[in-house]
C-alpha cells in the first residue's frame, strides 16, 4: 500500500498509474494534483518563470499557519533545519507537468483508493483533487473531507480522524 501526502501524493498517483500491479492500495492525503491559486494565473506565472529563469530558486510560498492548526506543528516547521524554505522554478514546473499528465491520462486505476482532503486547504487545490477522484472508474474508491482541517491532515489537532480512516481502509483491503 502506497501512501503519499502533498507532493508525495502526486508522485504516488503517477507511480500507481504506471505500475498498478506493484501496489494493492493507494492512500492520498492532500495530494498536489493542483496548486491552490495564491494569485490569479499562478500556473501561467510558473510557466513564464520556467522559460525566463528555470534554474532560479525562490522562497516557498508555504506559511506555517496554512499547514496545521496545531501550534507545535507550526513551530516545528519554522525551527526544523531539514525543511527547505526554498524551491526551484524548474521543480514547480515539473510538478505542473505531473499534474497535467494526471489530469489528462489517469482516469482508470486498478488500485483501491482512499483520498483524505483538508476542508480548509490553501496549499493544494481541492477542486482538482475532487475532479480527479470523480473521474476515476477502475477500482473501489473513498473520499473523506475533513472540515476545518488545514493541509497537514495527519498533523492536525484532531489527527485521530484521518488516522482512523486509514486504519479502516487498510482493514478493508485485508478482507
Amino acid at each position: 500500500v502506497l501512501l503519499g501526502h502533498s507532493f508525495g501524493g502526486l508522485a504516488a498517483v503517477l507511480y500507481a498509474a504506471l505500475h498498478p500491479v506493484d501496489i494493492s492500495g493507494l492512500i492520498l492525503s492532500s495530494p498536489a494534483l493542483g496548486i491552490y491559486p495564491l494569485v490569479p494565473f499562478t500556473e501561467k506565472i510558473i510557466e513564464c518563470a520556467h522559460l525566463l529563469i528555470p534554474n532560479q530558486v525562490i522562497p516557498k510560498p508555504v506559511r506555517p499557519d496554512k499547514l496545521s492548526s496545531d501550534p507545535l506543528v507550526r513551530e516545528s516547521y519554522l525551527s526544523d533545519a531539514h525543511i527547505y524554505k526554498f524551491t526551484g522554478v524548474d521543480f514547480l514546473y515539473s510538478m505542473l507537468q505531473g499534474m497535467r499528465f494526471v489530469e489528462k491520462n489517469v482516469s482508470q486505476m486498478s488500485v483501491p483508493l482512499l483520498m483524505i482532503l483538508a476542508g480548509e486547504d490553501q496549499i493544494v487545490d481541492n477542486r482538482r483533487n475532487i475532479a480527479f477522484f470523480n473521474r476515476l472508474t477502475g477500482a473501489p474508491k473513498e473520499i473523506q473531507i475533513f472540515d476545518g482541517f488545514l493541509h497537514e491532515t495527519f498533523n492536525e489537532l484532531n489527527r485521530a480522524k484521518p488516522i482512523d480512516c486509514v486504519r479502516r481502509f487498510l482493514h478493508g483491503l485485508n478482507q
